[in-house]
Parts: C-alpha cells; sequence; structure tokens
C-alpha cells in the first residue's frame, strides 16, 4: 500500500504488524480485566450492603418504633408517690427511685383490627441481669414487673397528671 493508492486493504493492514497489536489488545483486556473487575465486585457489595441497610432500617422502623407518651413507676403495694419517666426514642433507660434497673422500648402491636403502640418493659429489682423479668404494657394499662408496678400513658393519654409527680 502506498500513499498514491486509495484503496484500504483490510487483509494487509491485519497481517502486517499483527503481533503488535494483539500485544497491545492482550495487554489493553488485561488491564480492563484489572481496574474494572475490583470495581464491579466493589459495586455490587455496595449495593449489597445497601440493600442490607434499608432491611435494617425498615425492620427497626417496624419493630422498635419511637416512644412518646409517659410511664409512671411505683411499688406494686403501694407506700409512695408515682414516678413520672418520659419516653423519647427508641429505647429509655429505666432507673427508678424504688431501685432497680431496666429498659423500656416500643412495640407495635394489631388490637382489634387496629395497629397500636405499646412498651416493652424489662426490669430487675436490683438491677442484675439474673432476676431481670420483662412484659408488654398496653396505653392506659398496668403491669408488674418484679415488684414495681408500671402504667403506661401514651399520646393520646392526654396530660399527665400533676399532683406529686416529676
Amino acid at each position: 500500500m502506498n500513499l498514491t493508492d486509495h484503496r484500504f486493504d483490510p487483509a494487509a493492514w491485519l497481517t502486517r504488524g499483527s503481533r503488535t497489536r494483539s500485544l497491545t489488545l492482550a495487554v489493553v483486556a488485561l488491564l480492563a480485566l484489572c481496574v474494572l473487575l475490583p470495581l464491579l465486585f466493589g459495586a455490587l457489595i455496595g449495593f449489597l450492603l445497601l440493600l442490607l441497610l434499608l432491611a435494617g432500617l425498615g425492620w427497626l422502623g417496624a419493630n422498635r418504633p419511637a416512644l412518646d407518651g409517659y410511664l409512671l413507676v411505683e411499688p406494686a403495694f403501694g407506700g409512695s408517690r408515682p414516678e413520672r419517666v418520659v419516653l423519647t426514642g427508641r429505647s429509655v433507660a429505666l432507673r427508678p427511685q424504688v431501685g432497680g434497673a431496666g429498659r423500656v422500648y416500643g412495640r407495635r402491636r394489631l388490637t382489634g383490627g387496629r395497629l397500636r403502640l405499646s412498651v416493652r418493659i424489662r426490669y430487675s429489682p436490683d438491677g442484675s441481669a439474673a432476676r431481670a423479668s420483662a412484659a408488654t404494657c398496653a396505653p392506659g394499662s398496668r403491669v408488674v414487673v418484679g415488684g414495681t408496678a408500671f402504667s403506661y400513658h401514651g399520646p393520646s393519654a392526654g396530660a399527665a397528671p400533676s399532683g406529686g409527680l416529676r
């Protein structure tokens, strides 16, 4: 093929310098594999982690709803005024004046065809894990856990009683 000849012969072009072209093609393919495969695997792992995060947030929203309202805590057999614990966030640590320790978190339950928020109370009278017990308390009801009475007043319960509560 000379400069004055305007015809293109693909067979002549492929056979001339084909060793260099195949070597260049192999180097480009190897570099593409070394760069693209890790990027593709990284994108796949990132996508799977994002799906896992979204599934976890969905579970958290469905099974650990945000708390609202307040809890009245008092000894089960009277003797002192009830202590008011405001419920905010997804869980609240309990350290009532009557002693002991525990944790309260929200729960959604289907009751009477309606989805209602109740609270799950895990409490130990002496703060140890060995004596801990748990109960679920619906709005407006009272449960006794470890000798301590808990009354849950949800967001629809209105204002808290003012007598002797802190």
